[in-house]
């Protein structure tokens, strides 16, 4: 390997994590805009200095077949930052699951105890990390109810 093919293979791998740390950080938003603006950023991170040209290309493509300009996922809004309660809501949900990964897919799932809304999502709502912590209880207790 090549020191040139070694640096080139460095950077792919901080690119990498660089996108994946974006993903996790921001990809469970929910609203199509947010999830569009972690789509573009990604895209730039992967894409680095080629990214205006794979635009550029992609915009010609469409134009040829008449599909919407302006990137292939549009440029979306900042997703807003998770809620304050969601690091505490996280541990209580890791602590009843006994698995933090299991705890991270369902604050993202969608549940019938919360009207069919994602955990994550009621967050947002005035008293969410009660109703959450709330249902969280009932499951630890086994109250299926």
């Amino acid at each position: 390997m090549t020191d040139l093919s070694a640096h080139e293979d460095k950077d792919a791998i901080e690119r990498r994590d660089e996108a994946i740390d974006l993903i996790l950080k921001h990809g469970q938003h929910p609203g199509n805009e947010e999830k569009a603006w972690v789509i573009d950023q990604v895209a730039r991170i992967l894409l680095g200095y080629e990214y205006e040209s794979a635009i550029q290309q992609y915009n010609q493509l469409s134009d040829a077949n008449h599909i919407h300009q302006a990137g292939p996922w549009g440029f979306g809004k900042t997703p807003e930052p998770l809620p304050s309660s969601y690091k505490h809501i996280l541990d209580k949900s890791t602590l009843v699951f006994n698995d933090e990964e299991m705890a991270k897919e369902w604050l993202v799932s969608a549940l019938p105890a919360l009207n069919g809304q994602r955990p994550l999502d009621v967050l947002y709502e005035t008293d969410g990390d009660k109703k959450v912590m709330s249902l969280l209880r009932r499951l630890q207790t086994g109250d299926f109810s």
